[in-house]
């Protein structure tokens, strides 16, 4: 991620694969995992393409950003929120 945008965050999380409810289990890691070591009062970001998924965070007032279908950018809503380099 250094590499593509210039920025390392502190920690990343990924959910298992397979898992049927992605929401689910990512909420279950944030109380699990994150909020326990980090604090849930602390600025996080999460880079999130399941729309399912991005409601939830928005529950604990994550914002989400996705990469763009080419790659190139992330992304909130329809505005371009960092080109990356190709």
């Amino acid at each position: 991620m250094k590499e593509q945008t210039g920025w390392r965050p502190q920690d990343a999380c990924f959910a298992p694969k397979g898992w049927c409810n992605p929401p689910a289990i990512k909420e279950h890691l944030l109380k699990k995992d994150v909020f326990p070591i980090h604090g849930d009062d602390v600025r996080y970001i999460a880079i999130e393409s399941n729309p399912r998924t991005r409601d939830m965070y928005a529950k604990f007032s994550i914002p989400c950003f996705w990469v763009s279908p080419e790659g190139t950018s992330l992304t909130e809503g329809t505005r371009i929120f960092k080109r990356l380099p190709r």
